[in-house]
């Protein structure tokens, strides 16, 4: 053979057959195989399903299973706490007399759902222990009772007396991490660690975006979700002695203070021992840094434990609307307080 005959190229035909056989099998048909798309399959009974929509027809079928499902005395007088503005839960209108099943547990269930509730609509009155106690009693006389009709009527009293006749919304505004530390006067890399946010709420943001800088810290509030922190009452949590580094409260705990003291309340002068217990588990050269601040103790601090400093608040956050409301209310909000133990 010569050279010339040894170069002379395949036809189609042979090239073809030198592949592996699935391209073989592909070349001679001149398509591919058809494939059953995954969201079909076949059954045994031959007939083709679509994966789709079976389990669509399973999410329908499970939403009428929830349905049906009983739902106890609780779940039906929380639901509609949930949906009362504060004036049917002050009026104890969200009471309407239901016929379902107690389950145990469902009075504490149903009395943090009230108080909760209530301290979203108005952040001061929630804050009160009697009130708290009040609410639990009336929920337990319910469910031993079944005479909503009574408490109602009690749920009416107890609040009227904290609320005034005519019960007003004081909420909590909601501020970023970033402003919070400004308006206390704190840099984030200066903090001291640990680090306990007194007053955290519901979504601990300061909490969560302390750890996310990797600082220790942790909340503590009647909300505090339980990944953050403590779910506790500020007057009662275990603070613990000389451990914290930095405790923080903005617009919380001292706000509170305040406001027992300018009503002449009893609750004043718990405010002020849990103040001092506060101080007191600062460690040493530990900050307790709060808005707005409280002239009418701070003065009375020993100097020779404490170290009172006031941070005035950056002049673009003090703005006219700020400067009325310390008029107005005599809070001191153009300046942090940072007490610091010697």
């Amino acid at each position: 053979m010569t050279c010339a005959a040894q170069n002379v190229v395949k036809p189609a035909a042979s090239v073809a057959e030198s592949r592996p056989t699935i391209f073989r099998r592909i070349h001679a048909s001149g398509k591919r195989k058809r494939v059953t798309p995954p969201a079909r399959r076949n059954s045994p009974n031959g007939e083709t399903r679509h994966f789709g929509r079976s389990i669509t027809s399973l999410g329908a079928t499970a939403a009428v299973m929830l349905a049906r499902l009983p739902v106890s005395l609780a779940d039906r007088i929380i639901e509609r706490v949930r949906a009362a503005s504060l004036e049917e839960l002050a009026s104890g209108a969200f009471l309407v007399p239901a016929n379902e099943t107690a389950e145990p547990g469902d009075e504490a269930r149903v009395a943090e759902a009230i108080v909760s509730a209530l301290s979203k609509k108005n952040q001061f009155a929630a804050s009160e222990p009697r009130l708290v106690e009040g609410v639990s009693r009336i929920v337990d006389d319910l469910f031993a009772t079944r005479d909503f009709a009574k408490a109602s009527s009690s749920f009416l009293g107890l609040f009227r007396g904290f609320l005034g006749e005519a019960p007003r919304e004081v909420t909590a505004a909601t501020y970023s991490p970033e402003l919070q530390l400004r308006i206390l006067g704190l840099s984030i890399d200066a903090l001291k660690e640990p680090v306990l946010d007194v007053g955290c709420g519901d979504e601990a943001s300061l909490v969560r975006y302390l750890r996310a800088a990797k600082k220790n810290a942790r909340g503590v509030d009647r909300e505090c979700p339980p990944d953050a922190g403590d779910r506790a009452d500020w007057l009662a949590y275990d603070y613990g002695s000389a451990k914290w580094g930095t405790i923080v409260s903005h617009l919380g705990f001292s706000l509170h203070f305040m406001h027992q003291e300018m009503k002449s309340s009893d609750l004043a002068f718990e405010y002020g021992k849990t103040y001092m217990r506060i101080l007191r588990s600062l460690a040493k050269g530990g900050t307790f840094a709060y808005v707005p601040g409280l002239p009418f103790i701070e003065p009375m601090l020993p100097p020779a434990d404490f170290e009172v400093k006031r941070v005035p608040l950056a002049r673009e956050l003090f703005t006219e609307n700020v400067a009325r409301v310390q008029e107005a209310t005599g809070l001191v909000l153009q300046a942090a307080t940072h007490v610091v133990r010697r």
